[in-house]
């Protein structure tokens, strides 16, 4: 009985509220006096809004500080791995006689035919010798050596590659 009187008083309220107004000036001076109350009830909420956004931040900045330190050992050990290399390189070269050369050219070439014989390994890039290629030229990608010139045209030039079925030893699996 109570809910029923408190629901036909609140209808009753709503509908004189929209068709006269008299009950906007009560509303803004009860907005105004219960709008501390929400700051209050609000502050621990943004308080601990606060606290969680830290510890999260926090987290995340410990997580990329050990990615960061992992990445940073990573290339430390390959630098490491680079000097050893470059050591090596200099054994080799001393002991093969051969200087290291920064002056020689370098350019870029394109295949533009294959070979159709399955049993010769060899392409023909779109460089010769008005481009400077000579044979015995080493054929290098970005990968490491890949052949090296065996025929000199004027505008083209035939490589044999360094591995393929021919030129490379087969794996056979016996130990």
């Amino acid at each position: 009985m109570r809910l029923f009187l408190a629901v036909i008083v609140a209808i009753a309220i709503i509908i004189a509220d929209s068709r006269v107004g008299s009950f906007t000036q009560i509303r803004n001076y009860l907005d105004t006096s219960v709008s501390p109350f929400y700051f209050l009830a609000n502050g621990p909420r943004q308080l601990l809004d606060g606290v969680s956004e830290s510890l999260a931040s926090r987290q995340q900045l410990e997580q990329e500080n050990r990615a960061l330190r992992r990445e940073l050992f990573l290339k430390n050990s390959n630098l490491l791995m680079l000097g050893q290399y470059k050591q090596e390189n200099a054994r080799l070269r001393e002991l093969l006689g051969s200087p290291l050369r920064q002056d020689e050219q370098k350019m870029v070439t394109q295949v533009i035919s294959t070979g159709t014989d399955p049993y010769t390994d060899q392409v023909v890039i779109d460089k010769g010798s008005v481009n400077g290629v000579y044979e015995g030229q080493p054929v290098i990608s970005d990968k490491g050596v890949v052949g090296q010139v065996i025929a000199v045209g004027q505008l083209t030039s035939r490589v044999l590659l360094i591995c393929g079925c021919v030129t490379c030893p087969a794996d056979s699996g016996a130990a």
